[in-house]
């Protein structure tokens, strides 16, 4: 089975990195990793094959990709930025983000997409009136909570604030 994930870059390699990961334990999969990031594939696992797609080349390569599955945490596929290929059997869309997807993406982002990973049944539910009745959503958890240990949260209540603070994304 030949598997196709693309990044946008090093930021989002941590969502994409645990699918793969957890891909590789069950089978020995073909696995491409596309990337507008030449820096990337430092960042990703020697056991797939990496590719350094240049902007220019973008929609080319989108349009020719051939894989059972498609992997992505960029919305709107099938648009004109992001076209699809009639070579690739299914596309899946990851959760880079929890932001609410009726209320901070464009209209039709996820209308598109074969198969949702939603990190949350919030978002789950959210997502239902706005994709096509032939898209499975499938509530899978977010990768970036997957290591909090429940002993290492002193409070009851957490902030999840990406903008404040001395390290925030702003900065």
């Amino acid at each position: 089975m030949k598997i196709i994930f693309f990044s946008e870059g090093l930021e989002h390699t941590r969502f994409l990195t645990p699918i793969i990961n957890k891909l590789l334990e069950l089978n020995n999969f073909e696995i491409d990793y596309y990337s507008l990031d030449k820096y990337e594939k430092s960042k990703v696992t020697k056991k797939i094959n990496f590719v350094f797609v240049e902007k220019k080349n973008l929609l080319k390569v989108l349009r020719n990709a051939t894989a059972d599955y498609f992997f992505t945490t960029t919305p709107g596929i099938d648009s004109f930025y992001f076209p699809k290929s009639k070579k690739v059997g299914k596309y899946v869309y990851t959760f880079h983000s929890l932001l609410s997807p009726n209320e901070i993406y464009i209209k039709n982002s996820f209308k598109n997409f074969d198969i949702i990973m939603a990190p949350n049944d919030l978002i789950a539910s959210q997502l239902v009136p706005i994709v096509s009745q032939k898209t499975k959503i499938i509530t899978t958890g977010y990768p970036l909570f997957a290591n909090l240990k429940k002993d290492a949260i002193k409070q009851k209540t957490a902030l999840i604030a990406p903008s404040w603070g001395k390290n925030n994304i702003f900065s």
